[in-house]
């Protein structure tokens, strides 16, 4: 019987994406997956397929929680040029 995840998938996923935002899908490797999550190359695998399924799901996970968000005003039925013009004005405001 397969002993069970020490890990939850979402878990995983938190610990991987700043790793990729930091330093990008190419410049992460397997070996720097394994040490900053704690997950063994074969629980990544077991989980996500590897390297590139795990960074789907964080580029998923990111969606769900930033980029979603900020477009839900936007999106919202009756919404209007102002939505438009506040969701602009919101992210100019933080890059600066």
């Amino acid at each position: 019987m397969p002993r069970k995840a020490k890990h939850s998938d979402h878990d995983l996923v938190a610990r991987a994406l700043p790793m990729f935002w930091k330093r990008g899908f190419a410049a992460t490797s397997m070996d720097d997956l394994v040490r900053g999550t704690g997950v063994s190359r074969h629980g990544i695998y077991a989980a996500f397929d590897g390297k590139q399924g795990l960074f789907l799901a964080c580029l998923e996970a990111y969606g769900d929680a930033v980029v979603s968000p900020a477009f839900a005003q936007v999106e919202a039925d009756g919404a209007r040029l102002g939505a438009v013009r506040r969701y602009f004005q919101h992210q100019i405001d933080r890059a600066a």
